[in-house]
């Protein structure tokens, strides 16, 4: 078994048993919920006990360097600065910051309405206090609590208040929403779901700490941080997932099972919906050099307007096809709504398919009832923002779309038959992208005909297949994996490799076929495997490395000896071919000069200075990439190389 296969079932063996933990935990909560709970947070004391000794033991040695200083203050105070550090290190791992919230702030006093909206509904599932809403462009709704003294407590209550989903359902709906959110803090169980989030976030925060060059650090926390972090991560997914039920019967308990179901079940349609309208947005950077001062009222009105029957059924019979699986602590639409409604998985999809009147039809918004006549101005400021946000990226699709549609009609001039291969590839994608996916297709279809064996085509015409859910997307993207990785073997310039990879996985993941979602992913995992391989082996040069002659054509190898003799301080110039592992036909080439800089020759600094005027020069060198090094800080396996290869010299003076 290679490597590469062994790395891939070692990866599904450790999904395996993750699984397997998180299904005996459930079985146990169910059957002992008051002992599970004990231990969900005795395991993250454990971990605060841990730091809390190392904390300890760091002070001990401390103490001892201060009495060590009164003999040897010198080597006190040399082995005690590196101890400081790591303390400061730990410390500031337990002081939790979280960036500032982007949005728009209100104030209690500007819109007492929606904040006394806001506080009934909290009072009503017993949910701490909002303390800041913040209005933002988004489908959705969510409570940060963001702990002002880091660990020691006392926290800020943050709702995120999404525009896009108060437009988009009536006041009933939205309150389910928000009654959802402010559940995950309601009673005992949300200040037990905060506190065990909060130790998450301290392993994750101390971690990124120690990811520079506190070898001490890495030794006292990795080796017990990757023993306890999935232990704990596979216990507390239990915790969480329940937390999402509970917070589903918070919606409940407020509005009532069939307006908490219609929330869902309205969701997962308008979600699709809003897909639409931004690409619809999208397309108006070919004919529009700016975006739309307005992007509000246009939204209003699609999530007004009326919603084809068709396509209502069949988003909602396919949000309905996902399973609960192992990956997200969020449960899945369907038992989500077999919870909520009492009922069994098979019957849901019936049941929703009765109410898409209720959950489609809408007097009125959310947005309307809760703003009132201050909607205008919110929807102005948030109009602004995203206008300011899109500008640079919308200026640049114009103009990229400008030359395409400039392109696109200059080659439908010609006769159809008479097109080249390059010219029938680019007027299916231009057409595509330009216009839409139907007039496009039969051009994809012809132009395959005469291009089988193009990955470029077979990428595109798998997208615009996949965006009509046609499973026959599939096999071209299927194909252009399996071209691009034999006819581009340096993984950087694979372009269509991992969106496709992608775009299969969420294909399987939303049509509920997990076993092949699974497939899909584990080919992403070993194509980021390879190439973070790639990347490290050609990232720099170490003592354990191996070369080779170098395989330059005449040409390049003159090319290289001239441009390099320029430089009068290269006394003598070498290249070597490192040996690599993963892609070697990508190949990396290391240029080693031996310099001469004056009187004070050994200055690393003077010597550093040509090596980076050499590198910013332009020279074209070989090979995928190149590093230019110094004789004198070569590795001595390097040197010994080049004194063994003596068509490795460039040249001497």
């Amino acid at each position: 078994m290679s490597k590469q296969n062994l790395t891939d079932a070692e990866r599904r063996q450790a999904r395996e048993r993750f699984q397997k933990v998180v299904e005996r935990l459930e079985r146990f909560s169910e059957s002992h919920p008051r002992l599970y709970l004990a231990q969900v947070i005795g395991l993250a004391l454990l971990g605060y006990a841990y730091i809390w000794f190392v904390l300890a033991l760091l002070v001990v040695l401390i103490l001892l360097l201060l009495l060590l200083m009164m003999k040897a203050p010198y080597l006190a105070i040399k082995a005690g600065i590196p101890l400081l550090l790591l303390v400061l290190v730990i410390c500031k791992a337990f002081w939790l910051k979280s960036p500032k919230i982007e949005g728009i702030y209100l104030s209690r006093r500007a819109y007492p309405h929606v904040f006394e909206t806001v506080d009934a509904i909290g009072k009503s599932i017993n949910a701490p206090p909002v303390h800041e809403i913040v209005v933002q462009p988004r489908l959705n709704a969510a409570i940060v609590q963001v702990p002002r003294l880091g660990l020691l407590g006392w926290p800020k209550n943050y709702l995120l208040l999404g525009m896009q989903l108060a437009e988009a359902f009536s006041m009933e709906h939205f309150r389910a929403v928000l009654a959802h959110e402010m559940g995950h803090l309601a009673g005992q169980h949300g200040i037990v779901f905060a506190w065990i989030y909060s130790v998450r976030c301290v392993w994750e925060n101390l971690m990124q700490s120690l990811m520079g060059d506190q070898s001490l650090a890495k030794i006292m926390f990795s080796k017990f941080f990757n023993w306890y972090v999935p232990y704990f991560d596979a216990y507390s997914f239990r915790l969480c997932r329940m937390q999402e039920y509970n917070a589903d019967q918070c919606a409940v308990s407020l509005v009532g099972r069939d307006a908490a179901a219609a929330m869902l079940i309205g969701l997962a349609i308008k979600s699709r919906l809003e897909g639409r309208f931004w690409e619809d947005i999208a397309k108006l950077a070919v004919d529009h050099a700016q975006p739309p001062q307005q992007f509000f009222v246009p939204y209003s009105e699609m999530m007004r307007g009326d919603i084809a029957d068709q396509d209502a059924r069949a988003w909602i019979k396919q949000a309905l096809k996902r399973k609960t699986d192992y990956d997200d602590t969020h449960p899945s639409t369907i038992d989500r709504l077999s919870a909520i409604l009492e009922m069994p998985p098979d019957a849901v999809q019936a049941y929703a398919e009765t109410q898409l009147d209720q959950v489609l039809k809408m007097q009125r918004s959310a947005a309307d009832e809760l703003f009132g006549p201050q909607l205008p101005g919110i929807l102005q400021m948030l109009d602004e923002e995203l206008h300011k946000a899109c500008l640079p990226d919308w200026q640049e699709r114009h103009t990229a779309f400008r030359a395409m549609k400039e392109e696109l009609e200059s080659i439908e001039q010609k006769n159809e038959d008479e097109l080249s291969e390059d010219e029938l590839t680019t007027k299916a994608i231009s057409t595509w992208q330009i216009h839409d996916a139907q007039l496009a297709k039969p051009i994809f279809a012809k132009a395959l005909q005469k291009s089988p064996e193009n990955p470029i085509l077979h990428y595109h015409f798998g997208m615009v297949l996949l965006e009509d859910e046609d499973p026959q997307g599939i096999e071209h993207l299927n194909k252009a994996v399996e071209l691009e990785s034999t006819r581009v073997g340096n993984i950087v310039e694979q372009t269509y490799t991992v969106p496709s990879l992608e775009r299969m996985f969420t294909y399987f993941k939303t049509s509920g076929e997990e076993d092949l979602a699974e497939q899909y992913m584990d080919r992403l995992c070993l194509w980021y495997e390879r190439y973070i391989g790639f990347l490290a082996e050609r990232a720099g040069i170490k003592e354990s490395d191996s070369y080779s002659e170098p395989e330059l054509s005449q040409e390049k190898f003159d090319y290289l000896k001239e441009q390099l003799s320029a430089f009068k301080e290269v006394k003598r110039a070498c290249i070597v071919k490192k040996d690599v592992k993963t892609c070697p036909e990508a190949a990396m080439y290391i240029v080693v000069v031996e310099l001469s800089v004056g009187l004070f020759g050994n200055d690393q600094q003077k010597r550093q200075a040509v090596i980076d005027k050499i590198c910013s020069s332009g020279i074209l060198f070989p090979g995928h990439n190149a590093w230019v090094t110094d004789l004198i800080g070569a590795p001595p396996r390097l040197r010994s190389a080049i004194k063994s290869m003596p068509a490795a010299e460039l040249f001497r003076r």
